[in-house]
């Protein structure tokens, strides 16, 4: 969370000395959202994560690259094991490139991206099993697809998005672990005009 408010802490401090004309076009956008359940692995024994809340955000540039944005994301979850007291907890930081699809439907537009960067992947044991508590940041990537709408020239937006996320195998307390997640997101977003 810190980590969070810091990002978005300094984007808006970058945003608030920038002359206009260098600006325009960057936003900020934060959102919430579901993640689902899924069975992780350790050492090859799949146990079953709960359903959880995610949440994060990001600041990007629109139209940095022809019809791509590029931007920078950091997301968090944390999904609780079924029938046990323990956590497994992900914090991704993600460069993203997002293409906004030339198709629209009335004022919703649709767009697809995908992203490379790191994933911090933590076990917290808990009370129950505190010796196996450990984390670790390792490679990781996503997919997103999404649409959005604009509400008129205000600079604001609403997204809805799908995002999937995969990363390496992560070392904790001597187990290896594999790590990955189906979110559906919900979020508002600024563009600086």
């Amino acid at each position: 969370m810190k980590i969070l408010n810091r990002l978005m802490a300094s984007a808006v401090a970058i945003f608030a000395v920038c002359s206009p004309a260098w600006a325009e076009g960057l936003y900020v956008e934060g959102a919430i959202g579901h993640t689902f359940g899924n069975e992780q692995k350790y050492n090859s024994i799949d146990f079953d994560v709960d359903d959880a809340v995610s949440y994060g955000g990001a600041v990007g540039w629109n139209d940095l690259l022809g019809p791509f944005d590029v931007e920078l994301d950091i997301y968090r979850t944390e999904r609780g094991y079924d029938g046990f007291s323990t956590d497994l907890i992900s914090l991704s930081v993600m460069a993203n490139l997002i293409y906004d699809l030339p198709v629209h439907l009335g004022p919703v537009g649709f767009y697809a991206g995908a992203g490379l960067g790191t994933i911090n992947v933590e076990y917290d044991g808990g009370a129950s099993f505190p010796a196996f508590s450990d984390d670790e940041w390792v490679f990781g990537w996503q997919a997103l697809a999404g649409a959005r709408t604009d509400f008129g020239d205000s600079g604001w937006s609403a997204f809805g998005e799908w995002r999937y996320q995969d990363a390496e195998d992560a070392t904790l307390a001597g187990l290896e672990v594999e790590y990955s997640s189906h979110t559906l997101l919900g979020g508002v977003r600024y563009t600086f005009r």
